[in-house]
């Protein structure tokens, strides 16, 4: 259902009454409210001025909603905030108003994306009192860790597309050398064992690698004479 301001109060807990929408209204700026507790609902968005004028605001509980962003200026006027719990919303992001609050301990998910722009979004802005120490985020299992070192820990350098693109690559580097490797020992192999048929001169290669041979053949029809080792070009293994 539909929430409509019709009162000037202090605190108002509403957490899990199946809320959608609120309904703003500019007579009801609820100046005196010091916590509110809307957690557990079905709110999609907030009015643009919503809790504009809330000066006294000490506790916002806005918790497992669906909201997927904060109105601009959200809480601007709310210097006094001690306590804002986002966690369980798809909000990418927190507007600078919020960032700028020197007191508040602000929690949102455990995710790279919600927690590295707020961090970024205040290196950006270089705001001198930024929120970022204060940021605390909630993992699945319902642990609350800072957002800082939750950050360094889990999301630097570990980029799914990263690892996407880098694993490829190793696997390739990889089998690049254990071929090179099984080349290199294929061919010492057969250097190590030439083919046997001749005398094999250490010294003389052919054009392709492969070891000359000189014949040891007399001349033939004169017997007695001295051999005479023949003078042949050169060939590469040819069977005598």
């Amino acid at each position: 259902g539909s929430l409509g301001w019709d009162v000037n109060l202090e605190v108002l807990i509403l957490k899990n009454s199946n809320i959608s929408s609120i309904i703003n209204s500019d007579s009801h700026q609820l100046s005196q409210l010091t916590e509110l507790d809307l957690s557990y609902n079905k709110l999609q968005s907030l009015p643009k001025e919503f809790l504009s004028q809330a000066n006294s605001l000490k506790n916002l509980s806005l918790q497992h909603n669906k909201l997927k962003e904060l109105p601009s200026g959200f809480l601007k006027s709310s210097s006094g905030l001690t306590v804002l719990s986002l966690e369980g919303n798809p909000l990418a992001s927190i507007p600078m108003s919020v960032l700028r609050l020197r007191e508040v301990m602000f929690t949102v998910d455990c995710k790279c994306d919600i927690v590295g722009n707020v961090i970024q979004a205040c290196k950006g802005a270089s705001i001198s009192n930024c929120t970022v120490e204060q940021l605390h985020c909630l993992t699945v299992s319902g642990k609350k860790e800072n957002g800082m070192s939750y950050y360094k820990q889990n999301c630097q350098g570990s980029s799914p597309l990263v690892l996407y693109i880098s694993i490829p690559l190793v696997v390739v580097t990889l089998g690049i050398i254990i071929g090179l490797i099984i080349f290199c020992r294929k061919r010492k192999s057969a250097n190590i064992n030439p083919p046997s048929g001749g005398k094999q001169d250490m010294n003389a290669m052919g054009p392709y690698g492969q070891p000359r041979y000189e014949s040891t053949a007399g001349i033939s029809g004169h017997p007695g004479q001295q051999k005479v080792p023949l003078q042949h070009k050169d060939y590469e293994n040819v069977l005598i």
